[in-house]
């Protein structure tokens, strides 16, 4: 178990994540503390994903409705100076609603993450920073971004790792072990 505790420096917020090491998965606890009223603008939890040679599929609600996920192309950057043109381009994508999704090479090896519930996350496509580099993008959870001062919120999900393709069961059945209801 790992455990990380976070003041932030110009927002009266402190976060603390909790990190549980399975022998197939990473149980993370998030979770937010207001000191004092919060009023910000937008706050995100970031999830990056490795994007090369992927195929992704979401899981609804009851961890039985399967959709395909368009992994966004990787935009090519020049540098890691930051490039606001590019940057608007990498977060100018419809936010995606799911409580679990799945990135796998073509045969089912791969990780998923499970939530314990249905979120909203703002995407941010995949970049690399030279064409034979890696591609990586990124999921951003939305969390409020307001809180009373005393207010906490929580926030539960596995990451699983599998050598061949997550079976709906499987999904289940971790949710189940996990406390992801």
């Amino acid at each position: 178990t790992y455990h990380l505790r976070e003041e932030l420096r110009y927002a009266p917020l402190v976060v603390e994540r909790t990190l549980h090491f399975r022998d197939d998965r990473i149980v993370v606890d998030l979770e937010l503390l207001a000191t004092d009223d919060l009023d910000l603008a937008e706050l995100y939890h970031a999830i990056p994903y490795f994007a090369d040679n992927r195929i992704a599929r979401t899981f609804g609600k009851d961890l039985t409705e399967e959709k395909p996920f368009a992994i966004p192309d990787p935009i090519l950057i020049a540098g890691k100076t930051p490039q606001p043109e590019l940057e608007a381009t990498r977060y100018d994508l419809e936010p995606v609603t799911f409580r679990a999704i799945d990135f796998s090479r073509e045969n089912g090896a791969g990780a998923t993450l499970i939530f314990d519930r249905t979120h909203t996350f703002a995407q941010a496509a995949p970049m690399r920073y030279r064409h034979e580099a890696a591609s990586g993008g990124s999921l951003n959870l939305t969390l409020p971004s307001r809180l009373q001062s005393g207010e906490r919120h929580t926030l539960r999900y596995a990451i699983y790792a599998h050598p061949e393709a997550v079976t709906i069961e499987q999904l289940r059945r971790i949710a189940d072990e996990e406390g992801l209801h």
